[in-house]
């Protein structure tokens, strides 16, 4: 790749007319357009790209906002999000840094970017607020491993972290620092809800996937109605494990209703459920989450809990705009009732 002085050196042009000519707004300059495109198609054929890091170091009064994503197996959703809030960074000519977050890894990767002097981050997945020693009684692996005194420690008072997917709560809330904003839902209100309706219409025999609604512990106390979690990250194969351990236990269990916490893991549920020739909804009604766009396209359409709420707009406003944000805006889950599943009365 050519440098910024071979390429000025070629065009017979002073290094500041062509780093002018890169620059994210040439028009700020006196340049001739001509100039400006001869510049940049010349730099472009030979691969130059500018030096962002040097660029960013010479803005101190402007640090870079860091997007962390879950890598979970439910990515849809929140790279809508950090879609968004790209597009919007980069009309306002504001840096940034995207991270994808390891298993458990917060605070690690937060400690990563305050050493690029990152000072407001978003954060796109469930985050749980809990402690390190708290443990599912369904699973043999412990939950994640969120160190909430270390994150505190980092973020203190020149850090700020909004939690789009905030998981409120599980058993309670430990949060140990005021410096995270969240938005999400209040998941033990909104499944004790969803049960009483479903009891309401006659279905309360259900098998549940406990993952990510560790409260299913106080709601269904058989744990033969519980899918066991395996710690896969392919959607596609769990959905088909759990089809296996549905059949199972229909041996043995009377089961009208299915609730998994994917959407993706639902699909592939249903589709191992028609290679041992049973249907949805005849044979067994499946409710997912997270109510992505495939939920009107699959077959039969997908009934899917949804989580609403606008925390991405907000977020952005706070660090581009200084506005004002409550620490916790908790709205309630909404059931899109769709083929899959259906109700006669709320």
């Amino acid at each position: 790749m050519k440098s910024l002085r071979e390429i000025a050196k070629e065009l017979n042009l002073a290094p500041p007319t062509v780093s002018m000519c890169l620059s994210e707004d040439p028009g700020k300059y006196r340049l001739s357009p001509k100039t400006v495109k001869r510049v940049r198609e010349y730099a472009e054929q030979h691969g130059y790209v500018p030096n962002r890091m040097a660029r960013q170091l010479s803005r101190p009064a402007s640090p870079p906002v860091g997007l962390l994503i879950s890598g979970g197996i439910s990515p849809d959703k929140n790279y809508n999000g950090l879609r968004q809030a790209m597009d919007e960074l980069r009309i306002a000519g504001q840096e940034f840094i995207v991270q994808i977050i390891p298993w458990g890894k917060v605070s690690e990767v937060v400690a990563y970017l305050k050493g690029m002097r990152v000072q407001d981050i978003i954060y796109y997945g469930v985050f749980k607020d809990m402690p390190p020693s708290h443990v599912c009684r369904f699973s043999n692996d412990p939950a994640i491993k969120e160190d909430i005194a270390r994150l505190a420690a980092l973020l203190k008072n020149d850090m700020r972290l909004f939690a789009i997917d905030f998981e409120f709560p599980i058993k309670d809330d430990t949060l140990l620092t005021k410096n995270i904003y969240r938005w999400g839902v209040d998941r033990r209100k909104g499944m004790t809800q969803l049960f009483d309706v479903l009891k309401k219409n006659g279905k309360s025999d259900i098998m549940c996937d406990v993952s990510s609604f560790r409260l299913m512990e106080e709601l269904v106390p058989d744990t033969r109605r519980v899918f066991r979690y395996n710690n896969i990250f392919d959607a596609y194969l769990q959905g088909h494990i759990w089809a296996e351990e549905f059949m199972a236990a229909r041996k043995l269990l009377k089961v009208d209703m299915v609730i998994l916490h994917n959407d993706y893991s639902c699909l592939s549920f249903i589709d191992g459920l028609r290679n041992y020739g049973l249907s949805v909804p005849g044979d067994v009604e499946v409710i997912g989450f997270d109510n992505l766009e495939l939920c009107n396209y699959s077959n039969p359409r997908l009934t899917s809990i949804e989580v609403p709420g606008d925390g991405v707009r907000q977020a952005l406003d706070a660090i581009l705009h200084g506005k004002e944000v409550k620490p916790a805006h908790i709205f309630d889950m909404k059931v899109v009732w769709r083929e899959s599943a259906s109700i006669s009365k709320p």
